[in-house]
């Protein structure tokens, strides 16, 4: 017997035979497969099973009804599951198509395996390639609001350009046009030269260029790089914003630029980071001091859900053009998602301080007139002072903890605590709170909970706290901070084993204990015993978890397991998720800024006595097994920051439906 896998394969079978299902079971058990079989015997009992639940449709020809007689359809909507004539004897005349005959069980279990693995690839592709689609759609409007000049080119010609780049360029339209001939006869030869190196270059290497356009008697500056344009390989082109216009002449006469170097504004967390560390390599000789910056739009969930994304993304767009000429040729500024990101050497003149000081009053507090809006933005800065130890991710992620603070310009403090284990937890933690030091505790302004004008403070829980006190296990913590009450007042417990990257969740009302699920799993029942007791006692027995995992059903099955060790009243259960892909980053970054929640509607199951009071139609057997035991503690379903397509995806196949909305600044669950 072989060892398997411990997937189920789900199949369909539309006959009146339960024998032909029974032999197909008991042939893949005999392998170590699983299998879950459902049979169906006419167009009424097919129309009411889902597609999406099942990998195979098997087909008895004996049945009572033949495929092509099924409505037109019903055909059409199980065209996307494969189906397969299902015999009990090898047919003198074999079919057209996929079939398989219970007397040849190796044959038949082959044929099964290969088709199933299709099935789910297919569904993958399906799956991405709906991804890309939305991703695509959302790109487009992102790049038709801005004012500067972006287009993507594959083999010479235009994929897409904006409206700016069309402009700039004296264009009607980019549909075939070519990318070459848009420049001097002269200047063609170099331009096909850059573009042949940026094709063999990495992904996240820059290459500048300038040329004199058709028709023009000036050249501009280009920024190109190798990405992806959907699923295809492509070259992104920006023309600078602080492009400078030289008068036409020899290109190789043409003056060093003098003005800061920029990446696009779709940089991506990880490309971000490379950068900066060659940017920390070839400063690390020098004795200046250098810093991150981040400069964050206060109240930026009320103001997206007042403008929308794209004219917020507009606005910004002009405050970047507004900091850049006050840098230092040695200094580099880009946009990350929708915070602008410095990294900048300590002014030989005037201090560190007063320089954010001045770009923030700069910025700050104007109205900017964008797409027909005059919009005023509140900016605010938070500062991250390079030192020896410091690395890229903790630089920024430290930045970005300092622009959460309350002050137009905020520092972020290194912790100068004791890490000796006798130091007594709760004086740690009230000093701390003093200091407003933020690796650990992290005196993070949430949103306002319930009309409450208190702001909410929360502990963020991460190994670092371990590590600090020398403490050897999360058990002993609770332990030691149960007994000398250093929890109490506290409004936000956040647990997690790893922060993630540019990982901001918001606090959903009602909210008590954050705890990631990866986080949970690791924990051992002594522990989980203690935070059940504070939970319990501290909290109210209010709890939310983190998810980071791939589907949303894993993880509603994988919760059912800690809920009942807890079982504690009230519990409101948070599904947060963030985009893994290129392409989910552009869209994370640009198109939902604070991501956006989704509510998902919780059905009652045909059980319920309520059930006749609510016009939500019954709900599928596998969602009333899932989400039962979720129900009968309590629990409220609020998914937050899960990726809208793979929400969806994984929602259709468990069977729940869910409407879009509401955005940001809005966590009501519907009910």
């Amino acid at each position: 017997m072989n060892s398997g896998d411990l997937e189920t394969r789900p199949f369909l079978i539309f006959s009146r035979q339960t024998e032909l299902g029974e032999a197909i079971n008991t042939l893949l058990r005999n392998h170590g497969i699983l299998s879950e079989i459902r049979y169906v015997e006419s167009a009424k009992g097919l129309a009411e099973e889902t597609p999406l639940d099942w990998s195979l449709l098997l087909w008895d020809p004996e049945a009572d009804l033949s495929w092509p007689k099924l409505p037109a359809e019903l055909r059409e909507r199980w065209n996307e599951v494969p189906r397969i004539t299902l015999f009990a004897k090898t047919p003198s005349a074999p079919p057209e198509g996929v079939w398989i005959s219970l007397d040849d069980p190796d044959r038949t279990r082959q044929t099964l395996e290969r088709e199933h693995r299709l099935s789910r690839l297919a569904r993958e592709r399906g799956r991405l390639l709906f991804e890309i689609d939305e991703v695509n759609r959302n790109t487009r409007l992102v790049f038709g609001a801005l004012e500067t000049a972006v287009a993507f080119i594959q083999d010479g010609l235009y994929l897409y350009a904006n409206r700016a780049y069309l402009a700039s360029f004296g264009l009607e339209t980019y549909e075939g046009g070519s990318f070459l001939e848009a420049f001097q006869a002269q200047d063609r030869g170099r331009v096909k030269q850059v573009l042949k190196t940026v094709l063999h270059s990495a992904e996240q290497e820059t290459r500048e260029l300038e040329a004199i356009p058709q028709g023009q008697d000036r050249a501009v500056r280009l920024a190109l790089r190798a990405t992806t344009f959907g699923s295809e390989p492509a070259i992104f082109i920006m023309r600078h914003p602080d492009a400078r216009t030289v008068a036409a002449q020899p290109s190789a006469q043409v003056p060093a630029p003098t003005a800061p170097p920029t990446l696009p504004g779709i940089l991506e967390p990880a490309d971000f980071l490379v950068h900066l560390e060659e940017l920390l390599q070839a400063s690390r000789p020098k004795r200046s001091e250098q810093a991150v910056l981040i400069a964050c739009i206060d109240n930026l969930s009320a103001l997206i859900e007042q403008y929308g994304p794209f004219t917020i993304h507009a606005a910004w767009t002009l405050v970047e053009r507004k900091v850049i000429p006050n840098l230092a040729p040695t200094d580099f500024c880009t946009r990350l998602g929708w915070e602008l990101c410095f990294w900048i050497e300590r002014p030989r003149n005037g201090s560190l301080e007063k320089w954010a000081q001045d770009i923030q009053t700069s910025v700050s507090n104007q109205i900017y007139e964008v797409l027909g809006k005059s919009i005023l933005l509140g900016i605010k800065v938070g500062i991250s002072e390079r030192i020896s130890r410091s690395n890229t991710r903790s630089l920024v992620r430290e930045a970005q903890l300092a622009a959460s603070g309350t002050q137009p310009v905020n520092w972020y403090q290194p912790s100068t605590l004791s890490a000796d284990q006798s130091d007594d937890i709760a004086s740690a933690l009230a000093r701390m709170n003093e200091r407003k030091t933020l690796p650990i505790v992290t005196r993070q302004i949430l949103s306002l909970i319930g009309g409450d004008s208190r702001p909410r403070f929360e502990l963020r829980l991460s190994q670092n706290l371990l590590r600090t006190y020398r403490l050897n296990s999360w058990e002993e913590f609770f332990r030691l901070a149960h007994e000398s009450d250093s929890l109490a007042g506290l409004e936000t417990l956040l647990i997690e084993t790893a922060i993630g990257f540019l990982s901001r969740p918001e606090t959903p009302k009602g909210c008590a204990i954050y705890l990631r699920l990866s986080g949970l799993v690791l924990m051992t029942p002594e522990t989980q015993a203690w935070l059940a007791r504070i939970l319990t006692q501290k909290f109210g027995g209010k709890l939310v978890f983190l998810f980071q995992e791939k589907t949303v059903a894993e993880q509603l099955k994988k919760t059912q397991e800690w809920i009942a060790r807890f079982k504690p009243a009230g519990i409101q259960i948070g599904l947060d998720g963030f985009g893994e892909s290129a392409h989910s980053a552009i869209l994370l970054n640009h198109v939902r800024p604070d991501l956006v929640r989704i509510p998902v509607t919780h059905l009652v199951s045909p059980e319920d006595p309520d059930a006749a009071e609510t016009d939500a139609p019954p709900a599928p057997p596998e969602q009333t097994r899932i989400l039962a035991p979720l129900k009968a503690h309590g629990i409220e379903i609020l998914a937050t920051g899960v990726d809208r397509a793979r929400l969806m995806t994984s929602l259709l196949n468990l069977g729940i439906t869910f409407v879009q909305g509401p955005f940001v600044g809005e966590d009501t669950p519907l009910t």
